[in-house]
């Protein structure tokens, strides 16, 4: 019986040789968010710095040039999707749905927190300290999950903004 306490109650990671208590799992998915999202931030803050500069330096360039510069960029992009120039279509559903995907980690880290607080009762019956302690961790992560993502959505909206501003541009000079 106990050998199937720990089997179900500890999940291996097999690939760095360790093993953790599967009441830890909201902590170590709250902190690998956490870090994420950071990076990922801090990727997307770049991006758009990055992304005006480049148009302002080709800004007195050549129509052609700042065309093909343009639609350069815009292949590049991973979480929007920039407007494309001569074509009538909405970009709405596609731009809607690669955003969806910033949400994911506040919907599983809240997952996570509103499980662990359905079993509130089994965990302080347990040891009340550590379901306390993993209840404040896993609710500080979530907090962080919130903030790195409402950050994500601000630097993906700039993003948009750089395009829209610099095809409006492209269209207003083929005219």
């Amino acid at each position: 019986m106990k050998e199937r306490i720990e089997t179900v109650m500890h999940v291996k990671v097999p690939i760095f040789g360790v093993q953790f208590d599967i009441n830890d799992i909201g902590i170590m998915a709250g902190l690998t968010f956490a870090v994420i999202l950071t990076m990922l931030t801090v990727s997307l803050d770049r991006e758009v710095k990055n992304l005006r500069l480049v148009f302002e330096k080709i800004r007195n360039g050549n129509t052609d040039d700042q065309r093909a510069v343009f639609d350069i960029l815009s292949m590049n992009q991973v979480l929007n999707v920039p407007p494309v120039i001569g074509e009538c279509h909405t970009r709405d559903f596609w731009s809607g749905l690669m955003k969806s995907f910033l949400v994911l980690p506040i919907a599983i880290q809240g997952g996570i927190c509103a499980i662990d607080l359905n079993t509130l009762l089994v965990g302080v019956v347990q040891n009340e300290t550590a379901t306390a302690t993993l209840l404040l961790l896993e609710g500080l992560f979530l907090g962080m999950i919130v903030v790195l993502t409402m950050h994500c959505f601000s630097m993906v909206k700039r993003i948009d903004c750089v395009f829209d501003e610099a095809a409006a541009r492209l269209k207003t000079l083929a005219t």
